[in-house]
């Protein structure tokens, strides 16, 4: 198991959600309202997440927006994301970072002592790690914003000989928007424009993605009731395109409320993730706690998101 795994990129263990390839961070959703929307965040603007997504999605923040989410990942892995943003006149700038933690692990044996019930580690210790940062800039004028971010990636996994699996690389994305007030909203990215991930002698060419969105609030946000929908095309590399379909539901009352959220995706070829994931979240004045799920389709395994914000 320690050969093969030392054999493959960590894309294989970070959540069984994709076939093995390098850039593994690039495809996970960075937070419990991204999951819940099946990664449909191409025009749903206004929350941290568009650092690592679509910048220009940064633009509507008013002031500050700060969030922060762990999961406890299939294989026993742990995820962590940051990510924050701040108006600064005409523009918002963010910053972001995201660590996925693939536990290490060694080769037991059973242990005579105890009746060979138990084990003890024997042989080389398994680390592995892949760790992302990343900085955005947005630029608003009237109804359209325009976005970039860079993003720096490092993937690692080692049994501690001089052949351990180490690269790094940076990438970016291109985003635009345009929102009609509080209404509806388009968006448009190009993922990973350049990016190459480089070590062990090899380069990897990481995913360029596009991505187009449309978000339509059937009910003034302003209110008590929510009612939002988001459509997103997504274009993988290498494989046909497909779309997914989300919607945000639930009340609000003088700063107190309840949401709800799922996400449904038609014809996605490239990816192990269920087409259906779903999540929910607690607006307590400023403050935002959020919870999403996603299955796989060859185990019964679900990871499990969450996440508090801070927003104002």
């Amino acid at each position: 198991m320690l050969a093969a795994l030392l054999a493959l990129p960590p894309a294989r263990a970070a959540a069984q959600a994709d076939r093995p390839r390098p850039g593994a961070l690039l495809e996970l959703s960075p937070t419990p309202r991204a999951i819940a929307f099946g990664g449909a965040h191409a025009a749903a603007f206004g929350d941290e997440a568009s650092v690592f997504i679509n910048p220009a999605g940064l633009a509507p923040i008013r002031h500050v927006a700060l969030g922060a989410s762990v999961e406890a990942a299939v294989d026993d892995s742990r995820l962590g994301v940051a990510a924050g943003a701040v108006r600064v006149g005409r523009f918002t700038l963010g910053f972001g970072a995201v660590g996925l933690d693939l536990r290490g692990d060694s080769i037991a044996v059973p242990d005579s002592t105890f009746g060979g019930g138990s084990g003890v580690a024997t042989g080389p210790t398994l680390s592995a790690y892949n760790v992302m940062g990343a900085a955005a800039i947005a630029y608003r004028r009237g109804m359209i914003s325009m976005g970039a971010n860079l993003k720096g990636l490092r993937e690692y996994i080692s049994d501690g000989s001089a052949g351990a699996y180490a690269v790094t690389g940076i990438t970016g994305n291109l985003g635009i928007g345009l929102a009609f007030f509080d209404i509806a909203a388009f968006g448009f990215v190009v993922e990973n424009v350049g990016g190459t991930l480089r070590g062990n002698g090899n380069r990897y060419s990481l995913p360029k993605t596009l991505r187009g969105g449309f978000t339509l609030n059937f009910v003034d946000p302003q209110g008590s009731i929510r009612l939002m929908t988001t459509l997103d095309w997504v274009r993988p590399p290498g494989g046909d395109a497909y779309w997914v379909l989300a919607t945000e539901t639930g009340t609000v009352h003088r700063g107190f409320g309840i949401l709800g959220r799922a996400a449904f995706a038609a014809g996605r070829g490239t990816t192990d993730r269920r087409d259906a994931s779903f999540g929910g979240g607690l607006v307590l004045k400023s403050v935002r706690i959020d919870y999403a799920s996603q299955g796989f389709r060859f185990t019964d395994e679900r990871t499990h998101r969450i996440g508090l914000r801070v927003v104002f």
